[in-house]
């Protein structure tokens, strides 16, 4: 069912109002935009430099129907979906900096006892990063286009009612000076993508 003129008439003061919940309302191509993040939580706890890690990020469906149920919406009435960006920074770090290169990889496995049914691919990649530099202010990710692919596959299979379970693994790492178990790597480093809904009016 396609959302009545009137909601549709409403969407734009919506967005004129209400300032922080990430919807635009662009008068050129009549869309409304509302943007949305999903984020994980790294938790580490190292003492080799060469390790893999991995989280799950099953958030986007919940995410979607956020937008459906703010707006009074139906999945048939969104346009488009798709990642418009990503921002990370460690949230918290003991003892003293390290530097690390490494890469953040993206794959899918609705089914987490099932196989991986898309990926993996590379989202975010790291080279000789200071962990302590990314306290603070979120750093602007310069995403891969193999991984949002990826992430774009999976927000359009929203639309058709899947349920994307994705998961991140932390690897290809490089750690200096190398971890010990005497002077282990004891980071929470949170990573998150943004992407946005798109709904044209009538």
């Amino acid at each position: 069912m396609k959302i009545s003129l009137a909601a549709f008439a409403l969407i734009p003061a919506i967005c004129a109002l209400a300032v922080t919940n990430g919807c635009v309302f662009d008068e050129t191509s009549g869309e409304a935009v509302v943007k949305k993040r999903v984020c994980v939580l790294f938790n580490e706890s190292q003492e080799t430099g060469t390790f893999t890690s991995s989280v799950v990020c099953d958030l986007f469906k919940k995410r979607l129907l956020e937008v459906l149920d703010e707006y009074d919406l139906e999945l048939s009435d969104i346009e488009r979906i798709g990642v418009i960006g990503g921002r990370y920074k460690v949230v918290k770090l003991l003892g003293h900096d390290w530097t690390m290169t490494a890469s953040v990889a993206v794959s899918r496995q609705d089914d987490a006892s099932g196989p991986v049914t898309d990926g993996p691919a590379v989202l975010l990649n790291m080279t000789t990063q200071s962990l302590r530099s990314l306290k603070g202010k979120p750093t602007v990710a310069d995403l891969n286009s193999d991984g949002v692919d990826l992430l774009n596959r999976a927000l359009n299979d929203l639309l058709t009612g899947a349920d994307p379970r994705i998961v991140l693994t932390l690897g290809d790492t490089d750690v200096d000076p190398v971890p010990t178990a005497e002077d282990p790597l004891d980071f929470k480093w949170l990573a998150c993508v943004d992407f946005q809904v798109m709904m044209s009016t009538p």
